[in-house]
């Protein structure tokens, strides 16, 4: 018995030698994987000790001083990375994406820069100090300003109007402060205010455009003696042809309106001089021959109206009206 418990013994012999042999490389195995995934740890420390922890706010603020908006913002999403709601690098990431989006051409990129503007400005705005709150309100303000500007219906107006009368309350002050409200209290409709700070905006920058703009809303509001001097004024200093066009055509639909049709026709011939494509001079013209009863002269001009913009409301109403 003994000897075939020694043979059986022997039998397994080469196996159990084998296996006990392995145990040894799968521990050098592990201890060497181990080894490298500390090594890996340390050295990721090491780097990110060296290269990234020690980039601060300060060079944030050079950078910024240098005006590289595009280098801001890179950094200041990797400082992000490690702290999402530091306020300084928050309002700094929202300020320089703002800036790319500005002078972005593309409007879809534009678009995608403005959202991360108003996202990480709105997050530092609610831990922003005191002192610090007024600008990042109305920064905040002008991003959706040209957030409104680039999409189709004023979406965003009201939300211009909110924060910067925010960061107006608060004593914040800038110069094109008042021609977005301007703008804004325009695109909503609201006459009144949006004429107090259009004229409030001249008082910083006399600028041709605002001066058609304060003038459109008065017209808007009936008020064609109030809009007639900024009219008149563009119609002899301006050297932008499309704010001719339009201060002179603006002109010409107060006098018509006050029934004063031969100087109704020297500002609407003077439009077709420059711009003999002017649809809505034709059709002004074509109302003036309306009202002195010249239906056949009035129906040419619509006609012509028509020709040039196949879809002009005034004309096509007349001439549906006139069959």
């Amino acid at each position: 018995m003994k000897k075939k418990a020694q043979n059986k013994a022997d039998k397994f012999a080469p196996f159990i030698s084998r296996r006990e042999s392995r145990i040894p490389a799968l521990i050098i195995t592990l201890l060497v994987v181990i080894s490298f995934a500390i090594t890996s740890f340390y050295a990721y420390r090491f780097i990110r000790v060296t290269f990234i922890d020690k980039l601060d706010t300060g060079d944030l603020y050079a950078l910024w001083s240098n005006g590289d908006y595009q280098s801001v913002f890179s950094l200041s999403d990797q400082l992000l990375e490690q702290s999402p709601f530091d306020n300084s690098v928050r309002t700094l990431h929202g300020f320089s994406s703002f800036w790319i989006a500005v002078s972005e051409t593309d409007p879809l990129r534009a678009q995608t820069f403005l959202d991360t503007a108003i996202n990480s400005m709105r997050i530092a705005l609610y831990s922003a100090r005191k002192t610090a709150a007024p600008q990042i309100e109305y920064m905040l303000g002008k991003a959706y300003y040209y957030k409104d500007s680039l999409s189709a219906y004023h979406y965003y107006a009201d939300l211009v109007v909110k924060y910067l009368l925010a960061a107006r309350e608060k004593g914040y002050q800038a110069e094109d402060m008042a021609e977005y409200l301007g703008l804004s209290y325009a695109a909503l409709g609201m006459t009144e205010k949006s004429i107090a700070y259009f004229t409030e905006a001249l008082q910083y920058r006399d600028s041709d455009v605002l001066a058609l703009a304060v003038a459109e809303q008065y017209c808007k509001a009936g008020l064609y003696a109030e809009a007639e001097p900024y009219l008149l004024r563009l119609a002899v200093k301006t050297g932008d042809e499309a704010l001719l066009f339009k201060s002179r055509s603006l002109l010409g639909q107060i006098y018509f309106s006050q029934r004063q049709f031969d100087r109704a026709l020297v500002e609407y011939q003077a439009v077709l001089e420059k711009d003999p494509a002017s649809a809505d001079a034709y059709y002004g013209i074509g109302l003036i021959y309306e009202e002195l009863g010249d239906a056949v002269l009035a129906r040419a001009q619509w006609r012509r109206a028509l020709q040039i913009h196949g879809n002009h409301p005034g004309a096509l109403q007349k001439m549906a009206g006139a069959r």
